[in-house]
This record gives structure tokens, sequence and C-alpha cells, in this order.
């Protein structure tokens, strides 16, 4: 059984907001806008990445955030890991969190699409 798209978003937000202040921070966040590294490292940040990973459990499902390098999120819409579809990653991820979120990039979306 794959996440469902409100699974999905359910468990985005939810990976993104598990710190303290998270709402605030991303506020600021979306105040400024954040290049490509920047958000990357507020993801990390934001999942509990920084050295270690993070798997943090719902009553229907569980995502895992890991790789200290490069975050990456796993959805379990149940409790084995075999239902877990494939990890959303990468710019994939980035694009999914831009927006969810509405983090803009300080060079707007034409810039975003060059790469």
């Amino acid at each position: 059984m794959k996440a469902t798209p409100a699974i999905f978003a359910e468990a985005l937000r939810l990976s993104t907001h598990g710190m303290e202040h998270a709402a605030d921070r991303w506020a600021g966040r979306r105040e400024r806008g954040l290049d490509d590294d920047q958000l990357t490292d507020a993801i990390r940040f934001e999942f509990g990445i920084m050295h270690d990973a993070g798997l943090r459990e719902h009553d229907r499902w569980r995502y895992c955030a890991q790789d200290e390098f490069q975050p990456r999120l796993s959805i379990y819409p149940g409790f084995n890991s075999r239902d877990a579809g494939p990890p959303i990653q990468g710019t994939a991820l980035l694009k999914e969190i831009r927006a969810l979120l509405q983090i803009p990039h300080p060079c707007g979306a034409l810039q975003i699409e060059m790469f």
C-alpha cells in the first residue's frame, strides 16, 4: 500500500514541523526566500538529522527522514518497511517542500526551472 496524496502531504508537513518553533522559522524563511543549499540545510535541521536519522510515528503511518548530507523522506503507510514507496529526495523533495510551505527561491521561479 503506497501513501495517498493526503498522507504524503501530512507526513511532509509534520516532518518539517517536528522541532519546537518550526512554524516561526519557516515564516522567516518564507519571507526572505532560500536557495537550494539553504533549503537543504533547513530541511536537515527540521527533520532532526543534523547528525542522525529521524524516525517519527503517527497512528496510521510513519516516516523516516535520514541521510546527514542529502535529506530524504520515506513514508510507510503501515508499519512494514515493504509498504514504503520510493523515498523522496533531492530536487523532488525541495520542490515539494517549496510548494507546500511556499518558500520562494531568492532568484525567482525562472531560476529554479533552469536547473
